[in-house]
């Protein structure tokens, strides 16, 4: 299940359990047509990793809709995700409809820091 709720802050995407997300300061991100957004202060928190002392991993997948995202961070390391605590399990982090990572909290929120999504050429709406 998904629960929105508006909250001050940055935004911040908190799993509750393994199946739930509460998602804290859902505003509006808008764009101009054809230009990039970046998306910063995003971050996760799964109970069950942090009861385990925060090194269990946790899979995560950010996707967008008319457009594609990219994990700056992610794409820096990208040639060698595996020795920097990261695993990248689909997608490209330089851009991609749906990109998912696998990885210990600390690493997975260092990675979600900056998002950058890139609308389809042209694309004008809000659905």
């Amino acid at each position: 299940s998904v629960r929105a709720v508006e909250s001050p802050g940055a935004p911040a995407i908190v799993a509750a359990d393994g199946q739930s997300l509460e998602i804290i300061r859902c505003d509006r991100l808008y764009t101009r047509e054809d230009e990039a957004l970046e998306i910063h202060g995003v971050s996760v928190r799964d109970v069950d990793v942090e009861q385990d002392g925060g090194t269990g991993s946790l899979v995560l997948q950010v996707s967008a809709v008319h457009g594609t995202v990219a994990l700056p961070t992610l794409a820096a390391t990208e040639s060698s995700a595996s020795q920097s605590g990261i695993m990248l399990l689909q997608g490209q982090g330089t851009g991609s409809t749906s990109i998912t990572v696998q990885g210990d909290l600390a690493t997975v929120n260092s990675v979600l820091a900056r998002i950058i999504f890139q609308p389809e050429e042209d694309y004008f709406g809000h659905k």
